[in-house]
């Protein structure tokens, strides 16, 4: 028996470092697509474009779907393009009070929005790790917004 669980501990060791060395090589290509989505997105010729489109299909859902296809691109691509290039960022780093300070760096160039969404990710995080996992992410979520509500915004 031990020996089994020996070669299935050595065979899952195995697909984790092969599953990092595709991170490590997809990450950049993931990054730069991204990069390029969100350019094509805020430029201007891409209104026309998705104008032009709208026009030569007949009927009124295509449009429905382009903008909100279109809404949805120019809402979360800033947001993803962010935590690709986070990523790519401290790929490298392997201390994780540098992987940190990188982190915290990059995020000061992001929105406030943004920002305040990270903080309250991470505050969600942070409460249940100190509960030993006996709370759920929702729970943690309720906790937090508690907290500020009653504490931090009346500062």
């Amino acid at each position: 028996m031990k020996k089994l669980l020996l070669k299935l501990w050595s065979f899952i060791l195995r697909m984790i470092s092969k599953i990092d060395d595709k991170v490590d090589e997809l990450i950049p290509v993931a990054t730069h697509v991204v990069e390029a989505v969100k350019k094509a997105v805020n430029n201007p010729a891409f209104d026309i474009t998705t104008q032009v489109v709208k026009n030569l299909i007949p009927g009124k859902t295509d449009d429905v779907i382009i903008d909100k296809a279109v809404l949805l691109a120019r809402k979360y691509i800033p947001e993803i393009s962010i935590r690709l290039q986070i990523i790519d960022q401290i790929s490298d780093v392997e201390d994780p009070r540098e992987q940190l300070i990188e982190i915290f760096g990059k995020l000061q160039d992001v929105s406030s929005q943004t920002w305040q969404k990270f903080c309250s990710q991470l505050a969600q995080q942070i409460t249940i790790d100190m509960a030993d996992g006996k709370i759920t992410w929702g729970e943690a979520g309720v906790y937090v917004e508690l907290y500020y509500l009653t504490y931090l915004k009346k500062k």
